[in-house]
């Protein structure tokens, strides 16, 4: 079956006439990740290139859009916040799209931000898991959570009703606030760590529906409106969003780290995340400049230190990453799982 699909997948690139092709590289992806993709897409078409498209998906239906099948009709790039998984990658096989090539760009993190206005506060993974979950841990018993103001959970913390705003479930940003926050949080308390695997992550990515956590009903820039107008609320957003809107938000404290460029790059701020680019390795020879485009996507002047997209709050990998990202752009390896 799958043997099949490989060679019907090879003959449509062979055979596929001219009205069928394009030009133009198809980006699909991460709302968090593309507006980085859309700055690399102008400097490329500056060059005399032809503009990619770039199109919001949010990574799972990027991943979806990506992996049903080789061809024209189909994206070139995934530009995501999380990596693929066993269960994507097995479905990209079933559809032919059997050559994927993976290179990590850069960085971002998350931030927990709340009005420029409003204090800075110190916040740990397990107060915020303790302020978002449906249940949670006091004196070693899981109880339903009966939190209403940050300072029952901590003295040290606001005295105000918990309201927090988070990404839509459909985000791959949704998987990394869950990763990071709510299952380091939640294991970080000694009867949810000796729960079996299944029973941890329920309990850890489970979020409360009385209304203390909102998940916001499109990307991060609505969570970022919606802070303007609520001063006593918090939101979750990407750090590369909130270092543009420095003049709205003020970044809390994780752990008694800000969340800066400085401090994700040198890995003092826990909550952070890789950026990736998925690529067909069969497209590179069928779209016209896909590699070109890899190129610029990876080079020094893009996703260097002083490259052009540090300054839309891009973070960049160190030498060794960057270089490895250059590398992978110039072999096309693809992945095995």
């Amino acid at each position: 079956m799958i043997k099949t699909a490989i060679i019907i997948a090879s003959i449509i690139l062979l055979t596929m006439g001219s009205a069928n092709a394009r030009d133009e590289i198809r980006i699909v992806g991460s709302s968090t990740v593309l507006p980085f993709v859309r700055t690399v897409t102008e400097n490329f078409a500056a060059t005399g290139n032809v503009p990619p498209s770039v199109e919001i998906t949010g990574t799972g239906k990027g991943f979806k859009l990506f992996c049903e099948g080789v061809g024209f009709e189909y994206p070139d790039i995934n530009a995501t916040s999380r990596p693929l998984t066993k269960a994507e990658f097995d479905r990209c096989n079933q559809n032919g799209v059997t050559s994927i090539i993976e290179i990590i760009i850069g960085r971002d993190g998350i931030a927990f931000a709340n009005s420029k206005n409003s204090p800075q506060y110190n916040f740990s993974t397990a107060q915020i898991f303790s302020a978002l979950a449906e249940k949670v841990e006091i004196s070693g018993e899981i109880k339903k959570n009966p939190f209403t103001n940050w300072n029952e959970i901590n003295p040290s913390l606001a005295s105000q009703p918990i309201k927090v705003m988070g990404p839509p479930y459909t985000s791959g940003f949704y998987d990394a606030f869950m990763e990071l926050i709510m299952e380091k949080g939640g294991t970080s308390f000694p009867t949810i760590a000796a729960l079996d695997r299944t029973q941890r992550y329920a309990i850890s990515r489970t979020l409360r529906k009385d209304g203390k956590y909102i998940e916001s009903p499109r990307d991060e820039n609505y969570i970022l409106d919606w802070l303007k107008k609520h001063a006593d609320a918090f939101g979750i957003l990407p750090v590369s969003l909130m270092v543009n809107h420095v003049d709205i938000l003020k970044p809390n404290k994780i752990d008694g780290v800000v969340p800066t460029p400085d401090t994700i790059a040198n890995g003092a701020y826990p909550l952070f995340r890789p950026i990736y680019l998925y690529i067909k390795r069969k497209h590179v020879d069928a779209i016209k400049g896909l590699q070109k485009f890899l190129y610029e996507s990876t080079s020094e002047k893009a996703i260097g230190p002083e490259g052009y997209l540090s300054e839309a709050g891009f973070i960049p990998l160190n030498d060794r990453g960057r270089n490895q990202a250059r590398n992978l752009a110039l072999s096309l390896e693809t992945l095995s799982k």
